[in-house]
C-alpha cells in the first residue's frame, strides 16, 4: 500500500497508531451491556465473548483454537460485531457470511442474530431507545454534541428512509469515533514542542494548498522520530487518547 512508499530518514522510524476496536469500544460505552463492558475492562477478547454468546458455550470453549468449528465460529463472531451495533439483518449477515467464504441459510442467520441480542440484552434496547429519539427530534448526534440532521427520516420513499434510519445508529457511534481521535490528534500536535524528539509527518494536500500536519494511513495516524525515542511516542500518543476518553466519560473503555 501507501505506506510502503514512505521511507523515514535514516536512524528514524515513522510510529503509526490506531485505537484498537475503537467503534466496539465505543458501542459497548452507549449501550451499557455488562459483558460487553467486563471484556473491555479485563482487556479482553470481544470476538471470543461474542463466540461465547451466539453459540451458548463457555468462554475457555470460544478461545480455544483446537476446539470444533473454531475458525467458522470466530469469523461469524467477527461479522456479527462489525454491524450489529448498526441494525444487522439475515440477508446482510448471510451476504458478508458469503463474503468470507462461509455458506449460511437466512433462518441461520436469523437465529445467529436473535442468539445475539439474548446474549447482549443491553444491545437491543439502546438501538430501540436511539432510533425512537432520533426519529422523534429529527437528528441524531455524538457523545460530544455533533449533530447530524436526518434529512430523509421522514421521506415517503422507503430506501431513502432506511438509509436515514441507519444514520440513527451510526452517528453516535463512528462519529464519536472519529471525535475521539480527531480530538486525540490536537492534543498530540499541540504537545509536541515539549517532545522536540517527535515529529509530524507532513504530506501536501493533493490539489490544494494547504500543509496537513498529520497523515491520515487508512484510519490511522502517523508521526516520526529517532528510533531510541519510539517509547516516548507512544507513550506521547496513548496519553492523548486516554485523556480525551476519560473527559468524555469513556474511561471504561480504555
Amino acid at each position: 500500500g501507501i505506506r510502503n512508499f514512505l521511507i523515514p530518514n535514516e536512524g528514524h522510524v515513522f510510529v503509526d497508531f490506531d485505537f484498537s476496536q475503537i467503534e466496539l469500544r465505543v458501542g459497548s460505552w452507549y449501550c451499557r451491556d455488562t459483558k460487553m463492558l467486563e471484556t473491555y475492562r479485563n482487556d479482553g477478547d470481544i470476538h471470543a465473548q461474542t463466540t461465547s454468546v451466539i453459540y451458548n458455550i463457555s468462554f475457555e470453549e470460544a478461545i480455544d483454537k483446537n476446539a470444533p468449528h473454531y475458525k467458522e465460529r470466530r469469523s461469524i463472531a467477527k461479522n456479527c460485531n462489525f454491524g450489529v451495533f448498526y441494525g444487522l439483518f439475515p440477508n446482510g449477515l448471510m451476504r458478508n457470511l458469503k463474503k468470507a467464504g462461509i455458506e449460511k441459510t437466512k433462518q441461520e442467520c436469523t437465529d445467529i442474530i436473535e442468539s445475539l441480542k439474548n446474549g447482549y440484552p443491553k444491545l437491543a434496547e439502546w438501538q430501540k431507545n436511539t432510533k425512537q429519539d432520533a426519529s422523534n427530534c429529527g437528528y441524531s448526534e455524538t457523545a460530544f454534541g455533533r449533530r447530524r440532521i436526518l434529512k430523509g427520516i421522514y421521506s415517503p420513499d422507503m430506501g431513502t428512509r432506511s438509509y436515514w434510519q441507519r444514520c440513527e445508529l451510526n452517528t453516535p457511534i463512528q462519529g464519536t469515533a472519529a471525535d475521539i481521535l480527531k480530538l486525540a490528534m490536537v492534543r498530540i500536535l499541540s504537545k509536541l514542542e515539549e517532545h522536540s524528539c517527535i515529529k509530524p509527518l507532513l504530506l501536501k494536500a493533493q490539489g490544494g494548498t494547504g500543509t496537513w500536519h498529520s497523515a491520515q494511513l487508512s484510519r490511522s495516524k502517523s508521526l516520526f522520530g529517532p528510533y531510541e525515542d519510539c517509547p516516548e511516542i507512544l507513550l506521547h500518543s496513548r496519553n492523548a487518547l486516554h485523556d480525551v476518553l476519560q473527559k468524555a466519560g469513556h474511561g471504561d473503555i480504555v
